[in-house]
């Protein structure tokens, strides 16, 4: 297989601005980071690409808040390491963001989910190959011809979301080997569906 992960796929426009983050939530979104470190589930592999992320919605917008590309490394972000998705076309593979570092290169699978389920608040992505194929095609699975970061991982996980019409649960990612994603009212909600695997 050829390793691919952590690459950027979408076209971006990149407002290149400071974005701001509640005090509240920067701590909510480190603790979270640090559980999900502890288990090895967001992290960076051997070769140096980052990997996991998180994301939450921004008020009952499609708009959302997610960890930065490549920023995996880190024990504590900031609000650099942040960026806001403004809108994206899945489609036509495009997305705009503002911040100070790009958006995760798995902005497009967040997008899906946010935007076909307004309900849903909160996402966590995480890698665990265990895991992964324990419960592929087992729990809610997109499809495995359906590539990492690509507008068809995408559409393979906005027709899931569709069908579940829950706002909390676990989607695997079919052709994204280790892939998960938790999502719930909260995040709160989201690690405790990972845990409960």
């Amino acid at each position: 297989m050829i390793q691919d992960e952590g690459y950027i796929k979408f076209n971006p426009s990149w407002n290149k601005s400071p974005i701001s983050i509640d005090a509240s939530l920067l701590i909510q979104l480190n603790e979270i980071r640090a559980q999900l470190q502890a288990k090895n589930w967001l992290g960076v592999l051997p070769n140096g690409i980052g990997f996991g992320n998180i994301s939450i919605r921004e008020k009952e917008s499609n708009q959302f808040i997610i960890t930065g590309s490549a920023t995996g490394k880190y024990s504590q972000l900031k609000e650099e390491h942040f960026s806001l998705v403004n809108h994206v076309t899945i489609e036509e593979n495009k997305l705009e963001c503002t911040g100070q570092i790009m958006a995760s290169s798995e902005s497009m699978s967040h997008a899906a989910v946010y935007i076909h389920n307004k309900k849903i608040k909160a996402i966590i992505h995480i890698h665990d190959n265990n895991l992964w194929k324990k419960y592929l095609n087992k729990l809610p699975s997109s499809s495995i011809n359906a590539a990492y970061g690509t507008p068809q991982m995408a559409l393979s996980i906005a027709e899931k979301i569709k069908q579940l019409k829950t706002n909390s649960g676990v989607l695997i990612m079919g052709g994204h080997s280790d892939g998960i994603i938790a999502f719930g009212n909260n995040l709160d909600n989201a690690i405790l569906l990972l845990q409960k695997l």
